[in-house]
């Protein structure tokens, strides 16, 4: 059977985030990118790629959610996801190991040699298409 709404509500409120100041906001930043992504068309399936856009995204996200002294960093969501079970890190030929070394990709240009694109779970994927363009767009 699958996944319920339910189901990926309760992993988004239970990401594992560094407490320091509050809770680090990486990843919900990056989810909110990663919404706004598929809302405006730029990313159509479950694989997300790392682009200029979702980069762009992120960085304005950050710019207007993000109040305390965090630093913005892409590279560290994007990798460290792969601990939430709708993430799954898609290594490019000849880095699959560096891919399961804990801090190997906290760089961006690390990253983006490294990684070819994160596989979010399909159903997932659905219920976001769904929501966006029965609920969210106008």
């Amino acid at each position: 059977m699958g996944k319920l709404l339910l189901d990926y509500m309760f992993c988004f409120a239970k990401l594992h985030r560094a407490h320091s100041l509050g809770g680090a906001p990486h990843k919900p930043v990056l989810l909110l990118a990663l919404i706004e992504n598929i809302e405006q068309g730029l990313i159509t399936d479950e694989k997300i790629f790392i682009t200029p856009d979702l980069v762009a995204s992120f960085k304005s996200n950050w710019s207007t959610f993000v109040t305390t002294g965090h630093t913005m960093k892409f590279a560290m969501p994007f990798f460290y996801m792969k601990s939430v079970p709708i993430w799954m890190l898609v290594p490019k030929p000849g880095y699959d190991l560096i891919v399961k070394e804990k801090y190997s990709l906290e760089s961006f240009t690390n990253l983006n040699n490294a990684i070819a694109y994160a596989l979010i779970d399909k159903e997932l994927f659905n219920f976001l298409v769904i929501i966006i363009h029965n609920y969210w767009l106008p």
